[in-house]
This record gives C-alpha cells, structure tokens and sequence, in this order.
C-alpha cells in the first residue's frame, strides 16, 4: 500500500497487515513467547505471521515508560519475593574501607 493509500484509509503505508491484525499480534506478544502467539494468532485469525515478524512488530513500537508515584518495595527473582531495604549509608551496604 502507497503513501497517499494508507492515508486515505488511515493505515500505515508500506505495511502487510491490517491495524486490527497488529493489535491482536501484539496483545498475544505481550502475554506468551514469539512463537506461541504466531501459532495463537494463526488460530484466531487464519493468518500466519511468523515469530520472527511477531518480534519485530513489538519492537517497531514506541511505549512509553509506565507512570510511576512510588519508589519500588519488592520485585519477583524467579518466582520468590525480594524485600527491597533502603540503604542508609555505605557501612550498611557492606562496603569496607582501607586505611
């Protein structure tokens, strides 16, 4: 699809795939591997796109960084939780000095 093509419909010119196909691609990339959602999407839609062309759609993309209002507390390591403690000063952190 050309340049004035894909304006007068409202998609991006030069590409193969419709807006409501990208979106659904990227809904399934971003909740399993590459590979699974090229088989998921082939399901739903009937149309096979790849995991390689699943990969570079999501990084195509500019996302914006998520709004954060508080420091972090805890994170996931390979499924257990990590409770985050504020440093206090470089003797808490472990750190040793030389004289």
């Amino acid at each position: 699809m050309s340049e004035p093509q894909g304006q007068r419909l409202g998609v991006k010119a030069y590409t193969r795939w419709s807006p409501d196909l990208e979106k659904c691609c990227m809904l399934l990339s971003a909740n399993e591997s590459y590979e699974r959602t090229a088989d998921d999407v082939e399901v739903l839609t009937g149309v096979r796109v790849s995991g390689s062309t699943q990969q570079r759609l999501v990084h195509r993309q500019a996302f914006e960084p998520a709004p954060v209002d508080c420091g972090i507390k805890e994170m996931s390591i390979d499924g257990g939780n990590v409770h985050l403690r504020p440093q206090r000063d470089s003797r808490a952190s472990g750190a040793t000095t030389r004289q």
